[in-house]
């Protein structure tokens, strides 16, 4: 029997997530409005990068609450149920995104549909990357559900996926290759993350031992945290205007970072405790909408970013605000539990 039990600390993990995700756009904003010189351009790379495991982080808490919460099997509604509270959201939003963008630059509507939302080339392209794990879910949990929960599974994993982005990265005859015949985005290949359905896996079955470590041993956590980060410095060759957490060098510190924020979500249980319900709640449309507002924020907040502090949490508080605004007024309808998911419903 699936019994599924709340965990505070994991809506704080996903709040965490979501924040760092809005300040890394908010830093691109800055990076190609601002035009900072080489020596700001380094700096807010090397931030940027310290920050880049928001994506890859969300992508692995979904995983890791799969097998949480079914540990021996799927429901039957699994993929019916998301389909309707993931995907049709990112088709809906997809929409509005694609309208405003044909509108922007002169492109046609189906142009930018099929561009965008449908191959990947927009902000929500993680959608198409879970959905890829949603489909690899049905196939383990039927047929070899021992990966789960296989070690030798996740370091295969990591290697894999090590080797693909490398090779993507680095090898320009690859990359060529990939864009020829992949159909879709080559950002979405499930290969290029496919260490994090392994490593939220393998958490997930074994969450309660996992939080404990964490908790014994941050000292041991922050560490590795560190370690890694530095790792990458040394093994990449950095390109400044190249942001990505499609990235080869990145796999071992995005883990090591999400265990890091794992421990501090559960530092965080008691804080704030009615926002923090609403952040979580609405975090997946806050994730696809608030790249549609940043813009218009930017064009407001801008004025203070010679004061970073200020510019930074200004901005952050007008997105969340305004998107869970929207969400708020779009929640008294049911219909729109297809636009903002289910979650919010739940208040």
């Amino acid at each position: 029997m699936n019994i599924k039990t709340p965990k505070t600390e994991l809506n704080y993990l996903r709040i965490i997530f979501c924040l760092i995700i809005i300040t890394t756009h908010i830093l691109t904003e800055y990076t190609l409005n601002y035009q900072p010189d080489d020596k700001q351009i380094k700096v807010i790379y090397w931030i940027r990068m310290a920050i880049i495991f928001g994506t890859p982080g969300f992508i692995m808490l979904s995983q890791l609450l799969v097998t949480m919460n079914y540990k021996a099997a799927l429901p039957k509604n699994y993929l019916s149920s998301r389909f309707s509270f993931i995907v049709v959201p990112y088709l809906i939003i997809g929409l509005f995104y694609s309208l405003s963008e044909s509108q922007a630059n002169g492109h046609t509507y189906w142009h930018e549909f099929m561009f965008a939302v449908v191959s990947g080339n927009w902000h929500g392209y993680f959608v198409i990357v879970i959905v890829q794990f949603f489909l690899l879910n049905l196939i383990v949990y039927k047929y070899f559900p021992g990966l789960l929960g296989s070690k030798l599974a996740v370091v295969a994993a990591f290697a894999v996926n090590t080797a693909y982005l490398f090779a993507h990265n680095t090898i320009e005859p690859f990359s060529q290759f990939m864009a020829a015949y992949y159909p879709l985005s080559p950002d979405t290949f499930i290969l290029g993350w496919i260490s994090y359905y392994f490593i939220g896996s393998y958490i997930g079955l074994n969450y309660e031992r996992f939080l404990t470590f964490v908790k014994e041993h941050t000292t041991v956590v922050i560490i590795m945290a560190i370690a890694s980060y530095m790792l990458f410095i040394v093994i990449k060759q950095h390109d400044y205007w190249d942001v990505s957490s499609f990235n080869y060098a990145t796999i071992l510190f995005t883990a090591c970072m999400f265990l890091l924020m794992l421990r501090v979500s559960t530092t965080m249980t008691s804080f704030m405790p009615k926002t923090a319900a609403q952040i979580s709640a609405y975090s997946f449309f806050i994730y696809l909408f608030h790249p549609l507002i940043l813009d218009a924020v930017y064009n407001y907040t801008s004025r203070f970013q010679e004061h970073t502090i200020l510019f930074i949490s200004t901005s952050i508080i007008i997105v969340l605000g305004c998107c869970i605004g929207v969400g708020t007024l779009l929640r008294d309808f049911p219909i729109f539990k297809y636009v903002i998911g289910k979650q919010p419903y739940k208040l």
